[in-house]
Parts: C-alpha cells; structure tokens; sequence
C-alpha cells in the first residue's frame, strides 16, 4: 500500500514541494486468515502497518533506497498484489500542461 509520508516527516516537506511523498509499504497475512476473519480485521491489519510506519521508519527506508535506488514497481506479478494509492493533494484543475484547461478528471 502507498503511505503518505507527507505528515511522517520531521522536520515536514515545505508546502510548495510538488512531487509525490509516498512509500510502499507491505501488509501480509494469509489467505486462509482474510476468508476467516472479517473485514474490521483485515483493515486492523493495514492500519498497524500505517502506524507503525513513522519519522524513523520513512528515513529508514530513504537510506536503504540511497544504497540500493530502484523505480517503483508497478502490476501485479504474483497474481496476489493490490496496489492502493492516491495524491488528494494534487490541484487536479488547477493545472495546465499546454492543452488548456483541465475539463474533467477520470479515475
């Protein structure tokens, strides 16, 4: 799932940066655990890693990234991963690429 880091960071990105403030981060179980349990559990799952994913762990993973830098992956390899992701503070019409004014937005 993509975290966004936006809020996490000591000291915070400035308010004009413009860019993306996201990590992956992972959420496993297994399936015999999401048929079994109900949904509240499986969002309890992913809210702990929300959590657990800090200041330190963001700076964590920003030096493993300066050692070893990679491009986010992007499909489903396994035929097992959901990717989840958003940018609600992208000024979607606000914007102009030379084509004029944005007229709509599709998900």
């Amino acid at each position: 799932m993509a975290v966004n880091c936006w809020r996490l960071l000591e000291p915070k990105l400035v308010a004009i940066y413009f860019g993306d403030g996201i990590q992956s981060i992972l959420t496993c179980t297994s399936a015999g655990n999401v048929l079994a349990k109900d949904l509240r559990w499986c969002a309890e799952q992913l809210n702990k890693d929300v959590l657990g994913h800090d200041n330190a762990m963001v700076r964590k993973h920003i030096g493993k990234w300066d050692q070893e830098p990679q491009c986010f992956p992007l499909g489903n390899f396994d035929g097992a991963m959901i990717t989840m992701g958003s940018f609600p503070r992208f000024p979607m019409y606000d914007n102009d690429f030379g084509w004029g004014k944005t007229m709509a937005v599709q998900r």
